[in-house]
């Protein structure tokens, strides 16, 4: 087992691949809360 931090697209090619995955998406909770982690 293991965890991996992937985008959207990493997510797709996980998907399309005969692995077993759980897909688990976290955000935070505004957008500008996402805007301040981004710059920061």
């Amino acid at each position: 087992r293991c965890i991996l931090d992937i985008d959207v697209q990493g997510a797709k090619s996980v998907k399309a691949s005969s692995l077993e995955a759980i897909f688990i998406f976290i955000c935070p909770p505004t957008f500008e809360e996402l805007e301040k982690r981004l710059r920061e």
